[in-house]
């Protein structure tokens, strides 16, 4: 069962271990997502964010809540019919409880969900964009773009332009790239920090693809 996410800002991350958690979400031929390790693998994103400073705190925030109310329904007396995001759209859709609005229950986990998938389209931007930058580009450019096509489309207004100030605050590329050596336990090593990020775009994106034809096929894309 995955755990709850640790707010401590200097929980080290490990890139590579976000990758492998993602590639093996999908482990069987009916392409079920382990919901598991979906949360594992944003566990371990949120640790990454929370190194990039205050920018992407309205991703970090987003994905504590969000993990925490999945994990309740894991951890509930239902929780087998949250095992894997198929189990879950399939037993909340033919009990119509896509939506919950009693407060004194848990979120819908189709809903809650929807907003962590929504997030992973802009991490995959991000992190793709990321991987093919030289040390001296702006990480705020490249957040910006990835940003704009992705999520900036979910936000409010005041959402946006508190997003677009703070990410003039990232590093340049040789930064970051600092940062994730000091993380993964390696010297600084532009080549290995695209190779670490390209496999993440790589094993996150079948999740993605699979995630967005279940909620597609099941009218869930425009869940309040």
């Amino acid at each position: 069962m995955a755990s709850s996410i640790a707010n401590n800002h200097h929980d080290t991350f490990n890139l590579d271990t976000i990758a492998e958690n993602f590639a093996r979400c999908i482990e069987d031929i009916d392409k079920k997502v382990d919901m598991s390790l979906y949360i594992s693998a944003f566990e371990e994103l949120n640790k990454f964010f929370h190194h990039m400073g205050r920018v992407f705190t309205f991703v970090a925030s987003d994905i504590h809540e969000k993990c925490t109310i999945l994990t309740g329904h894991l951890q509930s007396d239902v929780g087998t019919h949250y095992s894997s995001i198929r189990d879950m759209v399939d037993y909340e859709v033919s009990n119509s409880i896509t939506v919950v609005h009693d407060r004194h229950k848990l979120a819908s986990g189709c809903r809650t969900l929807l907003r962590l998938h929504r997030a992973l389209k802009f991490i995959i931007e991000f992190l793709d964009k990321l991987s093919a930058a030289a040390l001296d580009d702006h990480v705020s450019s490249i957040g910006h773009k990835a940003y704009d096509t992705t999520l900036r489309h979910y936000h409010p207004w005041l959402v946006r332009q508190a997003v677009g100030l703070a990410m003039y605050a990232l590093p340049n590329v040789h930064g970051l790239a600092k940062i994730v050596a000091e993380n993964n336990g390696h010297q600084l090593d532009h080549s290995l920090m695209q190779g670490s990020l390209q496999k993440i775009v790589q094993a996150a994106q079948p999740v993605y693809d699979v995630t967005q034809e279940m909620y597609e096929a099941s009218n869930l894309l425009d869940l309040p």
